[in-house]
């Protein structure tokens, strides 16, 4: 019996050491494998609070006690007439002045992340710049915040060395809905410019009517100087729309100057009057376009502006003009010969020349002017007054990416578990059976723990190499780049993770901006706020994250321009039915797994490396609609990847196919599918080409507490080409390439252009419109709208000779000059049933060039 007990004893320490020793391995292995992948957070994230300041906070329905001992006095700017944007990047500036000792420290103002409810807790940011103020000094600080939550007032401390908040102010502010509309206007004569809010009041009665927001003002119009002028577009995207107007824009910064060249390429719209003080109002704005203007003007009648308004205007005279050009600019209109009225497309955006002064007699004096500025401005860019109410939820394919991160460099995994497998038999059936053999299985006691603690040690210095045993920065980025251009803008977002816990100092080489929109933002249960992050505005690519576990994810965000070394320059043309021309690579960047898309045709091209010219012939086959929906054109996506076998087919640790398996999901999610479309009938077709490399944007080191991060990068670079139609040869466009550039319902209101797909809450017409070529001989086109049993009626197409709608014929058409409407516009409909779907129209072109 004692015999027995002493084998049980034996088989249960070699069982105990193996269970202690497997601990001990998965212990050190567990964070790499852990992050992995898709580096999944090894437990949950518990949030802490973070200093005085987070302690001194009450709940979000209160407002916090202020500390005000005489020391110090501060005022607050907030946004723009104490008005911010929910969700927008709101610039706020304070004045502090120190009656008291000298002072060192910070100036920290909070921003609430997201809204508290019953059940969770309220997280906040904390945006500090350090602070040093002697006695009976005074200093102005500015600060831009994303203001994420609607909060009736912000908390600006004084906070010293010891981390002791010794003055607390509380200003307050109105905060606006996320689709708020607004109009910027600077001028050195805003009162000149009251009229233009009458359009402010259209609008909000428009929006009460159609949405039932009675008393909710969407639309508002802003007056700014050059004090409240912002200084990064990324402020200025508060505006849809920027009026400039008697101010000599030489005075403002070159800040100013290249936030304002920025935000129009963006798709801002900038309004220019002019008259007398054209040389004044252009005189800081050469870099957006080139101007042309002299000392010379002119008077003329106000005859076309009173046919705009269809009124009689001869009784306010005449108005005076300038002789002020844009380069490659369109005529909007035009009296006694001279052009009063511009536009010319700049990137995304456009800049509109009122060749006369918005603010001075007689155009104030006109009744109803305002509309002609309304008319001008939405019919260059229907959507620039439209309200589309923000989603909660926002999708972001490259964002989403940098959270992954990719299979283990190397084989060190491999080599870990082969020398787990090896411990296991030898400690298990190899040493049993060798002490049994010798009669010596008490040796048992001192072998086992000592290969135990041997393989340990051994296991440790082999994960100690491992890439995941450092901190890690996953950079995933999405590169504008235009056709022919040196320069090109980045959107930047960075994963981290580390395997510290608490508090994450992030600091870079490289100062750049920090957005912590991308943050992912754990709901914490409890009635007290917590502080989740810091950021030092002053100090740039400077962020701290609190109460993080081992291997949390934690974003950011961040922009840059990108000096590409040389342009990439696209020529294609459209010859037949097949896509010919050369893409010419004079970057500095090797680009990979180039891709061409067109409406739902996609053809990829392997690589064009630097210095590289890769010719393009490519017949495009007919294409039916339904490739183009989500589900489909992914498909067609992960084919030219060769990933077809999807997310989990990683083989081991295939790092290559997780980087292609990378491009396909971001391509194959940022890409909406929808049918290309021309804006207007002197506008070229457009095609992308996507093209991906692994350069690090952001140069230098990336730190976690001071320590060195390992890193990886994906950039997805995006440029529009125009599709030149081949000289002296025919084109023919297919089906599934060009789609109607606008689509509206009874009531005008457009459809989202992010889908092949119109669907209809209730019964009514829908109505697209096609733009046809008008710089082209165009032969025929063909019009295919595929029935469903959603359609109440059948398509029509609407004849200006008689007036009337007719049946759409599916057939060629050659003589159609009775529905295209001498500026190329030709206009379906059909009536959709309540709650129906339908698919998007397409049309087929044939013709040649003139």
């Amino acid at each position: 019996m004692k015999g027995k007990n002493s084998n049980m004893k034996k088989h249960g320490a070699a069982v105990l050491a193996i269970v202690i020793v497997l601990v001990m391995i998965l212990s050190v292995v567990a964070p790499v494998i852990g992050s992995i992948v898709y580096g999944a957070p090894m437990s949950g994230s518990t949030m802490v609070k973070s200093g005085d300041t987070a302690s001194q906070q009450l709940p979000l329905s209160k407002e916090p006690k202020e500390i005000d001992d005489g020391q110090f006095e501060i005022t607050a700017s907030i946004g723009y007439d104490s008005k911010y944007i929910v969700g927008r990047n709101t610039p706020f500036k304070f004045i502090v002045t120190n009656n008291g000792s000298d002072f060192k420290g910070e100036l920290q103002m909070k921003v609430y992340l997201f809204e508290s409810s019953e059940r969770y807790s309220s997280q906040y940011a904390i945006f500090y710049v350090p602070l040093e103020l002697s006695k009976n000094a005074t200093k102005e600080v500015e600060m831009t915040a994303q203001v994420a939550s609607i909060t009736p007032f912000f908390t600006v401390s004084l906070v010293n060395e010891k981390d002791n908040a010794i003055c607390v102010k509380n200003f307050s502010a109105t905060a606006k809905d996320p689709s708020t509309v607004w109009t910027g206007v600077l001028s050195d004569n805003p009162a000149e410019l009251v009229y233009i809010k009458k359009n402010d009041s259209y609008y909000n009665q428009q929006t009460a009517y159609y949405y039932s927001a009675s008393g909710v003002e969407y639309f508002d119009t802003l007056y700014l100087d050059s004090k409240t002028f912002p200084t990064d577009s990324s402020v200025l995207n508060n505006f849809r729309m920027l009026i400039i107007n008697d101010f000599n824009t030489a005075n403002l910064s070159q800040e100013q100057k290249d936030a304002i060249k920025q935000w129009v390429n963006e798709g801002g719209m900038l309004i220019i009057g002019t008259g007398v003080n054209a040389k004044k109002v252009l005189s800081g704005l050469g870099d957006i376009t080139k101007f042309t203007v002299s000392d010379e003007v002119a008077n003329v009648s106000l005859e076309n502006i009173g046919d705009v308004l269809v009124q009689n205007v001869s009784n306010f005279g005449s108005v005076a003009i300038s002789d002020a050009k844009m380069e490659n600019s369109n005529s909007l209109l035009e009296q006694d010969g001279k052009v009063t009225t511009s536009r010319v497309k700049v990137g995304n955006g456009t800049v509109i020349l009122h060749n006369f002064d918005l603010g001075k007699s007689p155009i104030p004096n006109i009744g109803d002017i305002e509309i002609l500025l309304r008319t001008f401005y939405e019919n260059e860019n229907p959507s620039i007054f439209n309200l589309s109410h923000a989603d909660n939820y926002s999708y972001n394919p490259v964002s989403d990416w940098a959270g992954r991160m990719a299979p283990e460099k190397g084989s060190m995994m491999n080599i870990i578990f082969i020398i787990i497998g090896v411990y296991v038999i030898f400690v298990g059936p190899v040493l049993y059976i060798v002490l049994k053999k010798k009669d010596k299985r008490e040796k048992g006691w001192v072998i086992i723990p000592f290969v135990a603690v041997a393989t340990t040690i051994v296991i440790y210095i082999a994960g100690s190499s491992s890439y995941y045993r450092s901190s890690i920065i996953n950079m995933v980025s999405k590169v504008d780049i235009e056709n022919g251009q040196n320069y090109a803008k980045a959107q930047i977002y960075a994963g981290l993770r580390s395997g510290d816990k608490g508090s994450l100092k992030f600091t870079a080489d490289e100062d750049f901006d920090i957005d912590v929109s991308e943050m992912d933002y754990g709901e914490i249960y409890g009635d007290d706020e917590v502080c989740a992050l810091k950021i030092n505005t002053d100090s740039a690519s400077e962020i701290t994250y609190f109460g993080k576990a081992s291997w949390d994810l934690n974003k950011f965000a961040t922009e840059k321009e990108i000096d590409m070394g040389g342009a990439l320059d696209a020529k294609i043309a459209l010859k037949g039915d097949t896509l010919v021309g050369t893409i010419v690579n004079n970057t500095n960047f090797d680009f990979e797994d180039v891709v061409l898309h067109i409406g739902s045709v996609y053809y990829k091209i392997d690589n064009c490396m630097s210095g590289e010219t890769v010719d393009v012939n490519y017949k495009i086959e007919p294409v039916n609609l339904q490739n183009g929906n989500y589900y489909n054109s992914y498909d067609e996506i992960q084919k030219l990847f060769g990933v077809e076998d999807g997310y989990y087919n990683f083989d081991g640790a295939n790092e290559e196919y997780f980087t292609k398996y990378g491009r396909t999901s971001i391509l194959g999610d940022m890409d909406d599918t929808e049918l290309s479309k021309t804006t207007s009938a002197d506008a070229p077709i457009s095609m992308k080409i996507y093209a991906f490399n692994k350069l690090p944007l952001i140069e230098g080191n990336k730190y976690i507490n001071g320590k060195k991060m390992n890193e990886m990068a994906e950039n997805l670079f995006v440029m529009d080409v125009a599709v030149a139609l081949e000289d002296n040869a025919e084109f023919d466009l297919p089906y599934g390439l060009i789609g109607p550039y606008s689509i509206t319902d009874e009531k005008g209101d457009s459809f989202g252009d992010d889908s092949n797909y119109i669907y209809m809450n209730s019964e009514g017409n829908v109505y697209c419109n096609f733009a046809l070529p008008q710089n082209v001989n165009l032969e025929l086109f063909q019009i295919r709208w595929d029935n469903s049993p959603a359609m109440a009626s059948v398509p029509e197409i609407f004849n200006l000779d008689t007036g009337e709608w007719e049946k759409l014929s599916q057939d060629e058409i050659t003589d159609f000059k009775c529905y295209d409407d001498d500026s190329g516009i030709i206009t379906i409909r059909v009536k959709v049933q309540e709650g129906g779907e339908i698919e998007v129209p397409q049309i087929r072109l044939k013709g040649g060039k003139k």
